[in-house]
């Protein structure tokens, strides 16, 4: 179910990030209340209560961008108050090119959307399945170029700022 409840005088991390007038405001819900399901089962239990808000990117934005990459979520992470970007996606070797391309879509397509000093401070790809990277360390070494943490095969704690 999904909770978009406002607290007044509360902005949590990803509301915060986001200018008032952004249409995304609608689209952001407490806690994982906008998360899919396949990134609720790729978050390792311990995770799952860390965040405050969360908000589906993907089809946030999917009116506007429908031909675009989009990154599937913002997760608004409570203690640091810092916004991270999660991906799940397939993970084989052609997938990396891919990824990489839908953070820098992300990243112009939330331009319009942050607030002044506002950003995105981890971008990290969970796999949807096996990983299938031949080989895996220039798959990672290109990920980790391009700003993007390979979470492996659960979102952890270990992961977050």
């Amino acid at each position: 179910m999904k909770r978009h409840a406002r607290r007044a005088g509360s902005k949590t991390p990803v509301r915060a990030g986001l200018l008032a007038t952004s249409m995304l405001q609608n689209h952001v819900c407490d806690g994982l209340g906008a998360v899919k399901r396949d990134l609720r089962s790729a978050m390792h239990d311990d995770t799952r209560a860390l965040f405050a808000d969360s908000l589906d990117l993907d089809a946030a934005l999917a009116a506007d961008h429908p031909a675009e990459h989009r990154w599937d979520h913002l997760l608004g992470h409570a203690s640091t108050r810092r916004i991270l970007a999660v991906e799940v996606h397939a993970a084989h070797t052609s997938d990396v090119g891919v990824v990489i391309r839908k953070k820098k879509a992300a990243k112009q397509q939330l331009q319009a959307h942050l607030a002044a000093g506002a950003q995105v401070s981890s971008w990290i790809w969970v796999p949807s399945g096996k990983v299938g990277f031949v080989p895996m360390e220039r798959a990672v070494l290109r990920l980790s170029e391009s700003g993007i943490v390979f979470a492996g095969s659960k979102l952890q704690t270990k992961h977050l700022p």
